[in-house]
């Protein structure tokens, strides 16, 4: 079993990487957090956790996005389209993977923006297209999944499966520019029906598409990859965006050797805090916090305890909400934030500027 998160490098709890990605009791064989890069920060093998990273001769690339538009938990990885066929891709290869089978799964919170023309895709499946130098295209017959996301006018994608040897277009895309969504994918590579969640199966040779906890297509047709031959990797790559507008946001990226229950995502009622300290990094106590916006009709209102942490409970997952922190003896900048709701965030810390002149605490002045 593979558990990255490269804050730090540092080894998360089961308990907290399970609140991450929202699925609870079902170990993935990993899971890429981006951590708490500096913005701007180009991806690299060693610091984005995925196997292979390349990029081609038609411009974009990948960065560590900080603040990103997937989460509101440090970092995401950003691609941006190549202009030509000379793509861009990362994907996490068979030495990452871990134990590979004939039944997986992939997870993973996906935002698309940027324009009318591009494309982005995923694929799962097994071979040399898979391996660390991410090759300049797919190879059909290694791919089981395949999914085509094209941009075009007014943020419309429309998305398409690898079916065969044919991109077969799904009969309505559940995919806009500018939204997050959480993705799922639970595929089936055996010869037998494999069940899973509550009351869900997937047919011998297709895969379930997920979306935001909602089955959207059933008994997708795979690609070509050969019958029980195993899953052990997965890409995703940008082509053909003229003026390199077509970008893609990633985080939360997980993986399994099995089928999931893709239904159990928190839908309601997430806890979100964090932290309000000075700029030596003490708790500042009896500090307001202020959340507004969601399905929230007033604000609320949090205020620290003496060491410095609130928190908000009962907020709706897929809502916008504004964070602003307020006090009489300091300054913050910014004093707020927006944040899009995935999931449960604890980590929304806020640091006051050095004090200085009249901003200095009075407890501080005196002798």
């Amino acid at each position: 079993m593979i558990i990255i998160n490269f804050r730090s490098f540092v080894v998360v709890t089961l308990f907290s990487l399970a609140l991450s990605i929202g699925v609870l009791a079902q170990t993935p064989n990993g899971l890429l957090g981006f951590g708490d890069a500096v913005d701007g920060t180009p991806a690299t093998t060693a610091n984005s956790g995925f196997g292979g990273v390349r990029v081609g001769s038609g411009g974009g690339g990948f960065t560590l996005a900080n603040p990103g538009v997937t989460t509101a938990l440090g970092s995401e990885l950003r691609g941006v389209s190549s202009s030509s066929g000379s793509i861009n891709s990362v994907g996490v290869t068979s030495a990452e993977f871990g134990t590979a089978a004939d039944v997986f799964s992939v997870q993973f919170i996906m935002n698309l923006s940027g324009g009318s023309s591009g494309t982005w895709y995923f694929f799962a499946g097994n071979g040399a297209s898979f391996g660390s130098a991410q090759s300049s295209g797919f190879t059909s017959a290694q791919v089981f999944t395949g999914v085509r996301f094209t941009f075009g006018a007014a943020n419309a994608i429309t998305t398409a499966n690898r079916a065969a040897g044919n991109w077969v277009s799904f009969p309505a895309s559940p995919f806009v520019q500018n939204t997050n969504y959480r993705v799922t994918i639970v595929g089936n590579n055996s010869a037998a029906t494999v069940n899973y969640g509550t009351g869900q199966s997937v047919a011998p040779n297709t895969y379930d598409l997920w979306v935001n906890a909602m089955l959207v297509q059933n008994d997708v047709p795979k690609g070509e990859l050969p019958a029980a031959t195993t899953v052990n990797a997965f890409r995703f790559y940008g082509e053909n965006s003229t003026g390199n507008v077509a970008t893609i946001a990633l985080d939360n990226v997980a993986w399994w050797n099995q089928a999931i229950d893709a239904a159990v995502v928190t839908s309601a009622g997430v806890t979100v805090g964090g932290r309000v300290a000075d700029s030596t990094g003490r708790g500042l106590g009896r500090v307001n916090v202020t959340i507004t916006g969601g399905s929230l009709t007033e604000p609320i209102r949090s205020m620290t305890n003496p060491f410095g942490y609130y928190r908000f409970e009962d907020l709706t997952v897929g809502a916008t909400y504004i964070m602003t922190v307020n006090s009489k003896q300091y300054t913050f900048t910014p004093n707020s934030r927006i944040i899009s709701l995935t999931d449960e965030a604890t980590d929304l810390d806020f640091t006051a500027d050095a004090p200085t002149g009249s901003l200095v605490p009075s407890i501080m002045k005196k002798r």
